[in-house]
């Protein structure tokens, strides 16, 4: 017994820290050290020259010191979950880096010690443009997941949002991208709805936050401070009657969704047509990552009932059967740990199998389908797109569409078409077990498709306290208080495992998410076990459908490729044609940057990946279910 418990512990480490993470990589098209001007890789260039940006803080922890100093790239467009691993859980307080990665969410870098390349050096230190006109934003994926981004800007010392851009697709393979928001014309009416407020008109007024969340499930926050020009009304709002309230996200009742997929970028289709102010959602991603999930995030944006019931979906997969957080998986029995850990590798490798089903399709039918070539955005119409699969919906400027875990998209085809006839054939050849992945309406879902077939499990697991994570919500935008400050400390400050922070933190938990979350939904749509028919095994590979990852660093634990920057020598390295590196010119990053803390999950190297994965899968279920049973 103490053997098959030391053996599920031990495979259920090596998973999470080696098999789990492929992670996103996204920031602006440039860097604040290279003074923000923007660089083309590609044969379609960005029509923007600079694209300005808070530079992430640090929050004086000192892996991350460690980071920006020795892999610059890694630390401007590392996740949020990534980057809260960087510090030592014994020694150094957690800090919340929503909704901007700026200490206690600053509005500007000014007198931010932790911040080292500040904007307030440069001439146009913020983004100013109209309303009612096009304003282009490039971006840079790294890995390039499967994403929706969307754009809002913050007001009033971060009490309240004004959404602009609805969550869109973003990355999917494609790693130069641009999107483009147009503030509503009746911004400059918001004086007269919030109390105080009297525009955007100097830097310090109002953060434009871009916020993406990608299918792994992870988050990313970029803030840059606007001023909105134009004739703004009177301040005369006496009351918040004409604020609304934060938005609540819908749990695990995926169907209160209105977008089956993410909404495509095209033409400002995400636009959001006026400036309605509502009270700012604060999410504690130091929590999440301490006592929740220290590998992923739930959705932690500011439009939760507008993202793609495939986006929740993927949440609903990584924040059931994640792993409690660096601090919280204190508080698990071996059996939950057990069982927590085979849900993962069960539902990982379903979604596995799905993505190279997908991939198969889009081989197939990208000549048929492919777009971009007529796209003409910004304000002036210059900014052109390349020709690609799903180049409009992400706005892509490439036309080499990378391929790999977590990078594929979900898609609707055209009924009738050529392209959906050919995706059921290879559908059909995958398998019957395979055939929920696309329906007759041509609606391609991988995360819901895995969702239904991880019904039945996650039915029976609640009932052992395996569930749904939401977000934790806090009352102000500053840290969330803590009794140890998200440290593995007792009440004597001496070093434990997480287990007197977590004990103090969820009573704290329960009271707090009651009070911020009264409205939260309680309807769980998988309670009836004849709803969803569940695959009752894994999955087996289908011959030529088996992803390989690919991703280079994914834990963005190692020093930058030498074609990282956006020095003129890195970028001169890139085949214009293609958008790639030119084989030979780049130095991939060897050897992993120390953080000084022992709980930092270390990279085994994406070459590794899909072998370990095979033999950590069977070992545990097999393991698992002994130990179970016993």
């Amino acid at each position: 017994m103490r053997f098959v418990s030391s053996l599920l512990f031990a495979c259920a480490i090596a998973l999470s820290t080696s098999s789990v993470s492929v992670n996103a990589d996204l920031r602006m098209a440039s860097q604040p050290k290279q003074g923000y001007v923007v660089k083309d890789r590609n044969a379609v260039n960005f029509v923007t020259e600079k694209a300005i940006y808070l530079e992430p803080s640090d929050f004086a922890y000192n892996g991350l010191k460690q980071q920006r100093a020795n892999a610059y790239d890694n630390f401007l467009r590392s996740n949020i979950d990534n980057e809260q691993d960087k510090r030592n859980f014994a020694t150094e307080a957690g800090k919340d880096m929503l909704p901007f990665r700026t200490m206690e969410a600053a509005l500007t870098d000014a007198n931010q010690p932790t911040v080292q390349n500040k904007i307030g050096t440069v001439n146009d230190g913020a983004i100013t443009t109209p309303v009612n006109t096009k304003f282009l934003v490039p971006l840079r994926w790294n890995n390039p997941h499967a994403s929706e981004l969307e754009v809002n800007i913050w007001i009033s010392n971060n009490k309240y949002v004004v959404p602009i851009a609805k969550p869109a697709c973003s990355g999917e393979g494609h790693q130069d991208n641009v999107f483009e928001f147009v503030v509503p014309t009746d911004f400059l009416q918001l004086p007269s709805k919030v109390p105080g407020f009297t525009g955007c008109t100097k830097i310090g007024d109002c953060v434009l936050q871009v916020y993406a969340h990608s299918v792994e499930t992870r988050q990313y926050a970029i803030g840059t401070p606007i001023m909105v020009t134009g004739a703004y009304a009177a301040n005369t709002a006496q009351d918040t009657s004409q604020i609304a309230p934060a938005q609540v996200e819908v749990g695990k009742d995926i169907t209160k969704l209105a977008n089956v997929l993410c909404l495509s970028g095209a033409n400002n289709a995400a636009a959001i047509p006026n400036a309605i102010p509502q009270v700012a959602r604060q999410i504690s991603d130091v929590f999440n990552h301490a006592y929740q999930n220290s590998d992923y995030s739930p959705y932690s944006g500011q439009q939760p009932l507008a993202i793609s019931q495939n986006l929740q979906a993927a949440a609903i997969l990584s924040m059931t059967t994640g792993n409690r957080g660096e601090l919280g998986k204190s508080a698990l029995t071996g059996a939950q740990k057990a069982l927590a850990a085979q849900l993962e590798a069960k539902q990982k490798n379903i979604i596995k199998q799905y993505e190279g089903v997908t991939n198969k399709i889009i081989n197939k039918i990208t000549t048929q389908v492919a777009n971009g070539a007529t796209a003409a955005l910004g304000p002036t119409g210059t900014q052109k797109l390349a020709t690609a699969f799903r180049s409009l919906e992400v706005g892509s400027v490439t036309t080499t569409r990378l391929q790999t875990n977590t990078y594929v998209p979900s898609f609707q085809l055209a009924a009738n078409s050529q392209a959906l006839t050919d995706a059921k054939t290879i559908v059909a050849a995958a398998g019957a077990k395979y055939a929920k992945l696309i329906d007759n309406t041509g609606t391609l879902q991988i995360y819901v498709s895995t969702l239904k077939d991880m019904a039945a499990d996650f039915k029976a697991a609640a009932a052992k306290g395996i569930d749904y994570l939401p977000a934790a919500l806090k009352p102000t935008d500053a840290t969330l208080a803590d009794t140890t400050g998200f440290k593995k400390i007792n009440a004597n400050g001496q070093r434990d495992n997480g287990q007197y922070a977590t004990a103090q933190a969820l009573a704290a938990y329960n009271t707090r998410q009651a009070t911020l979350l009264s409205q939260l939904p309680k309807a769980l749509p998988f309670e009836a076990a004849t709803e969803f028919t569940p695959l009752t095994t894994i999955p087996i590979a289908v011959a030529g459908f088996d992803e390989v990852q690919t991703q280079q660093d994914p834990n963005a634990m190692m020093a930058d490729d030498s074609c990282d920057s956006d020095d003129a020598a890195s970028v001169a390295n890139y085949d214009k044609a293609t958008g790639q590196p030119i084989a030979g010119k780049c130095t991939p990053p060897t050897g992993y940057l120390t953080f000084g803390n022992e709980d930092s999950m270390k990279d085994v190297g994406s070459a590794n990946v899909n072998t370990i994965n095979t033999i950590l899968i069977s070992l545990l279920s097999l393991a698992a279910a002994k130990f179970i049973k016993a």
